[in-house]
């Protein structure tokens, strides 16, 4: 049980962070070393990712947002939610990473339904990688592949 939830909350911030699943080595390194302290520091960790920079998410606290919601929760923010999000941040005095835990503890029914789907898949995706059923990164899928690579369409 200890595993899975381990496994379950990097799986969350590779979503969030990255918009993808985490590789099968991946996700052994950080769900062997996942606690409340360790999950923060691989958030950090991917937040100053070379990956992170180019997805654009860093741009901004805007860009932040609705990253971290499009890449989660697999929707658009709207501005009204968007700004909402951002005035959290502010009164809370919140880094990216302590406003992305509270979008997490702060989540909506149907965003929980959403992300524990995303969660489903991505978890699918590194048990192909790692029996060899799918090859992750930048390759071009072949057609009808299962899992495309998530990115937010600009």
């Amino acid at each position: 049980m200890q595993q899975q939830i381990a496994e379950s909350t990097a799986q969350t911030v590779y979503l969030a962070i990255l918009g993808r699943p985490a590789t099968p080595g991946e996700l052994d390194l950080w769900s062997a070393r996942i606690t409340t302290p360790s999950a923060r520091y691989m958030t950090k960790k991917l937040m100053k990712s070379e990956e992170y920079r180019q997805s654009g998410a860093d741009a901004s606290d805007k860009s932040f947002v609705q990253a971290v919601i499009f890449n989660l929760f697999d929707r658009e923010a709207d501005a009204s939610e968007t700004a909402s999000w951002l005035d959290v941040k502010s009164a809370r005095d919140l880094g990216n990473g302590g406003l992305f835990r509270a979008m997490l503890a702060e989540a909506k029914d149907s965003d929980i339904e959403a992300r524990d789907a995303k969660l489903s898949l991505a978890q699918y995706a590194t048990d192909a990688a790692r029996d060899g059923r799918y090859m992750p990164e930048d390759r071009i899928p072949p057609a009808g592949a299962v899992w495309p690579r998530m990115r937010r369409q600009s």
